[in-house]
């Protein structure tokens, strides 16, 4: 959690959560844990990802991102590190539908859509 929002302790993640700022940790864990449910929500919704890539992938997903070059969102490696994931379908004609992916980049915050190969 500290990594996702850059935070530098977890007494910080700890006064977050209990002015309702991140989502709530997990119920009988003394550890500051969370669901991912949870968390791949709030960030979808409120938080900006990382400003400095914190892997090797995200430094490639990052530079990509800001060539205009999102075709690494079709890769599998990328998922959970670099962009978040939901399973979509789009209309391609009348009778046609295509099923996929809804890939949104953690870096612009954009959303492609990528078909199932």
């Amino acid at each position: 959690m500290m990594v996702l929002l850059g935070i530098d302790s977890e007494e910080q993640v700890r006064r977050l959560s209990k002015k309702g700022k991140i989502p709530c940790r997990v119920p009988g864990v003394t550890r500051h844990r969370f669901f991912r449910a949870c968390i791949d929500e709030w960030l979808r919704q409120y938080q900006v990802a990382p400003k400095t890539p914190t892997s090797p992938l995200q430094k490639e997903a990052w530079e990509r991102c800001h060539n205009n070059d999102h075709d690494w969102l079709a890769e599998d490696r990328f998922d959970g590190i670099a962009y978040s994931s939901e399973e979509a379908a789009t209309e391609i004609s009348q009778h046609v539908i295509s099923t996929g992916y809804n890939r949104t980049c953690c870096s612009c915050k954009k959303t492609f859509f990528i078909p199932n190969s």
